[in-house]
């Protein structure tokens, strides 16, 4: 092995490295003038009283983006009530956080919302009730149904799509009984699986949905698939006897089915399983009354 001796490099001295680590951990005046400024704040609101660094500093940091939000006083300081320590005042504070975070630090709570928090024992609280207590302390559970619902900005999306898949499924349509889909995110929060049962239990029985004239499949249990499929198996013989060219409607359709029409199988060899009458009478009465109108 040859070395080339001209381009070899002196090892830089123990000294030489210690500056230069000191230089790299030198905070840039930015720095500087931040580390200033959560001081002055951890100072003016007498933060050193909570009893927990970390808390204090991300208190500090929080007031720092109300004030950049516009909320330029967080109205008085905190107070830890006897026996709350300053890691309760930690685990309140993650969640207040994410409240706040959800809408730009807008709707921070205010001190005097986090002494009664703490004085009733929030630290132990989970995110769903500390979010309901402050969407309702602050009056934006109208602007901010995430929030009454215990939920982050984005878990509520994520939650309300589920939902609203579960509603299409039955319905043909997301945003149909959109009052459903509202009442189990307020009632089941994040819990997409419960709320999605819960839905699903009101539209196949409760007559409001079952038997509403927008979705009369649902009173036989059908999902919107099964029933455009029951339709399409049906259809001629619904034609014939309504003497509709075609264009038989969902409710009579329902009618049939109600009827006793069920759809065609292989184990019928392609006919209709009618049980002991090939039309009831009732709905062959009924048809022909309304083709004499």
């Amino acid at each position: 092995m040859s070395i080339d001796w001209g381009n070899l490099k002196e090892a830089p001295s123990a000294q030489a490295q210690a500056d230069a680590q000191s230089n790299t951990q030198q905070p840039s005046p930015a720095q500087q003038a931040y580390a200033t400024q959560l001081a002055n704040i951890e100072n003016e609101y007498g933060l050193g009283s909570i009893g927990n660094a970390q808390a204090e500093d991300q208190y500090a940091q929080d007031i720092i983006a109300m004030q950049q939000a516009g909320r330029s006083d967080p109205g008085g300081n905190i107070v830890m009530p006897p026996g709350v320590s300053g890691n309760d005042f930690m685990t309140l504070l993650s969640t207040m956080d994410n409240f706040a975070s959800s809408a730009g630090y807008q709707y921070y709570p205010t001190a005097s919302q986090i002494n009664s928090l703490l004085r009733q024992g929030a630290s132990q609280w989970n995110q769903q009730q500390v979010f309901q207590w402050l969407g309702n302390a602050e009056g934006v559970s109208s602007k901010m149904p995430w929030a009454s619902a215990g939920m982050t900005h984005t878990q509520y999306d994520n939650a309300q799509t589920s939902l609203q898949d579960t509603m299409a499924q039955y319905t043909g349509d997301p945003n149909m009984y959109g009052e459903l889909v509202s009442e189990a995110l307020q009632k089941f929060g994040s819990n997409s699986g419960e709320a999605g049962t819960w839905i699903t239990s009101q539209l196949l029985n409760n007559k409001k949905y079952s038997e509403n004239a927008k979705t009369p499949w649902l009173q036989f249990g059908d999902t919107y698939q099964s029933w455009k499929q029951y339709k399409l198996q049906n259809k001629q013989t619904a034609v014939g006897i309504y003497n509709a060219s075609g264009n038989v409607t969902d409710a009579q359709y329902a009618q049939m089915r109600a009827a006793g029409y069920q759809s065609r199988s292989a184990e019928t060899g392609g006919a209709f399983n009618m049980g002991q009458q090939s039309q009831p009478s009732s709905l062959v009465t009924s048809a022909a009354r309304s083709s004499a109108r």
